[in-house]
């Protein structure tokens, strides 16, 4: 996947791996620019690491916010924040 440098909401910089199509999408591209970082999310909210298979994560937990680049394509494995009343 490539990866590109934005700008969050925040005002920190981060660099994102993005899919091809959404690579040279405006509208893509100002979704993840509108959310805040993933260092400020983690500190503003009450969440928790949580390594889980690909499947939980798209059935049960689809509203939670995945980690960048955490993705194991061996073990087919993601990191997502859960919020602790999730």
């Amino acid at each position: 996947m490539p990866r590109k440098q934005i700008k969050r909401k925040c005002g920190h910089i981060e660099n994102i791996y993005l899919e091809d199509r959404e690579f040279n999408d405006p509208a893509a591209l100002k979704h993840h620019e509108d959310e805040i970082c993933e260092k400020c999310y983690v500190s503003t909210n009450c969440v928790y690491e949580k390594r889980m298979s690909y499947v939980d994560y798209k059935i049960e937990y689809i509203s939670c916010r995945k980690k960048e680049g955490s993705y194991d394509g061996k073990n087919k494995t993601i990191v997502v924040y859960v919020p602790y009343d999730f």
